[in-house]
């Protein structure tokens, strides 16, 4: 790696930036989840959206890795795969929701090597990414990587979409799973409300999304009925950059023990 990577950097994760130019969190989560596959990421890889650039903004990705992927080769890889295909993932998905067959991979792959002809109208243009002290792409998108890598390395800014044990929130869970069998380490609430207990329930509603806040994976979740809570952000009903405000200040809270 370039400057500032040295063996000190080497001990902690590669975290990596990437820039497609999505537009809402849906695309944004949608990517996110594409990447991780096809790139066959490591179980406890943390994949964050970060909201960037000025007035409307966008999107950007960043990836913690292990520190194995701390090499020119793994995160290149990352680069050039994610570039080749975030146009043409977004595309296939797009087109299994609208019923239209999701394709094969082979597919997949073909129209990304083509040059995303049919997909530069689905994302802002040329893709962005960052890690360490090296960039690829557009300034303005590779930027945008290189901060997200930045808010994401602090700890201070990212809303996760992946992350160790986001698998087991599913349907109902308790409180105590969240925090015990996930990389969630604060559940909070706002003030007025009950912080959770960890014998109380969690309605996951199948999403999931803590962020980071004073180096710890943060759920903002709000009481549903009774020792019952929801995450407060809803699936994908909107189409801006934060579906629930995150003041960080005045909630209630309940943490690992």
């Amino acid at each position: 790696m370039g400057a500032g990577t040295g063996a000190s950097a080497m001990s902690g994760p590669l975290i990596v930036g990437v820039d497609a130019g999505c537009t809402t969190l849906r695309d944004a989560d949608l990517l996110v989840h594409r990447l991780v596959e096809l790139l066959a990421l490591p179980a406890d890889t943390v994949a964050c959206t970060h909201d960037v650039g000025v007035g409307a903004g966008h999107v950007a990705l960043s990836f913690a890795l292990p520190a194995s992927w701390w090499d020119r080769a793994s995160w290149r890889r990352v680069a050039y795969l994610a570039g080749d295909l975030a146009a043409a993932e977004l595309t296939a998905a797009r087109r299994a929701a609208a019923g239209l067959g999701y394709g094969s991979a082979t597919a997949v792959t073909d129209l990304a090597l083509s040059g995303f002809i049919e997909a530069e109208a689905l994302i802002a243009g040329p893709v962005g990414v960052a890690a360490g002290a090296e960039a690829v792409g557009p300034p303005e998108l590779a930027d945008s990587a290189a901060q997200a890598v930045v808010d994401h390395s602090g700890r201070q800014a990212g809303r996760a979409v992946v992350y160790p044990g986001v698998g087991r929130l599913r349907g109902t869970v308790s409180v105590e799973t969240v925090l015990g069998q996930t990389a969630v380490g604060r559940v909070v609430v706002p003030v007025g409300q009950a912080a959770p207990r960890h014998s109380d329930l969690l309605r996951t509603r199948n999403h999931v999304r803590p962020v980071w806040h004073d180096g710890v994976l943060t759920l903002h979740a709000a009481v549903e009925r009774g020792r019952v809570f929801t995450p407060s952000e809803v699936p994908h009903t909107t189409a801006g950059h934060s579906a629930v405000a995150h003041s960080g200040v005045g909630h209630s809270a309940v943490s690992h023990q």
